[in-house]
């Protein structure tokens, strides 16, 4: 019984901040859209429309607070946006410290995707992300700008970090060898003629275009005639690569994609490089 006065004497001594469940909050703020404020009109949409992609990076940052309870800070990032999604994430600038949080947070950004009745041009999209914990000494952090959105969840209980057992070294006198390097691709926007600029055709090429056309290397130029509703016809010319399945599959990646929408079309100037 004594020992029991004793614990609930302690509890009651401690702040009302520490029995109160602590919570983690990511928050949009100073949100443009080409470098101006969205209209009021939209704001809902974007809203509900950035909510499936902020909570998984919500998570992404209570899973670090469980082993830096103190992480807090912004994340400054710049999209470009094409056929209602991300073509292209690039950090800005970042004052949390943590590259393993900012990967994490970059990677659930880049699976973002508007809603279906948003355009589909492209857009060059500038946000900032402010993350905040309640119960730190000082309070969350402050944010200056214009909050668009803000999501929230509990923070989980702090973890141990999970002991280390020596491993002993392992020798062997069979010789290993390193798998090949895996194939790559880049693209090089030479020329463009019309609505598109050159930034915008090379920010509407995925880097992952290619991936299955590296059967052989070589540089491929293309021509491209980009309509106004973004949709490219292409026609190659002599390079150096000669491996006619592989110029198919680069032809057939390019007549897939989506360009951003405009008023007039575009002629430009591709070079497509596949390395081994």
């Amino acid at each position: 019984m004594r020992s029991t006065l004793v614990s609930l004497a302690l509890l009651l001594a401690l702040p009302s901040t520490a029995l109160a469940q602590a919570t983690a909050s990511v928050s949009v703020a100073d949100l443009t859209v080409d470098d101006q404020r969205p209209p009021d009109r939209y704001r809902d949409l974007l809203a509900t429309g950035l909510r499936p992609t902020l909570m998984p990076v919500l998570e992404c940052y209570r899973e670090r607070l469980a082993r830096t309870p103190a992480l807090q800070g912004t994340l400054r990032l710049r999209l470009w946006v094409s056929a209602r999604q991300v073509i292209r994430a690039t950090e800005e600038a970042s004052t949390l410290g943590d590259d393993t949080f900012d990967e994490c947070a970059r990677a659930r950004v880049r699976e973002f995707r508007l809603p279906d009745a948003a355009p589909e041009g492209g857009a060059m999209v500038r946000f900032t992300l402010y993350f905040r914990r309640t119960g730190l000494t000082g309070g969350p952090l402050a944010i200056p700008g214009d909050v668009f959105a803000t999501f929230e969840s509990t923070v989980p209980a702090p973890s141990a970090a999970p002991p280390t057992t020596p491993t002993p070294p392992v020798t062997t006198t069979t010789p290993t060898t390193p798998p090949p390097a895996s194939s790559r691709a880049t693209v090089r926007v030479d020329t463009a003629r019309g609505a598109l600029t050159t930034d915008q055709i090379a920010g509407a090429i995925p880097a992952t275009t290619f991936d299955a056309c590296t059967a052989a290397s070589g540089e491929l130029p293309i021509n491209l005639f980009i309509a106004r509703d973004g949709r490219p016809s292409a026609t190659r010319t002599r390079g150096t690569l000669r491996d006619g399945t592989t110029i198919q599959c680069v032809m057939r990646a390019v007549r897939a994609l989506r360009f951003p929408t405009a008023r007039r079309s575009t002629r430009a100037t591709i070079t497509v490089t596949l390395t081994q």
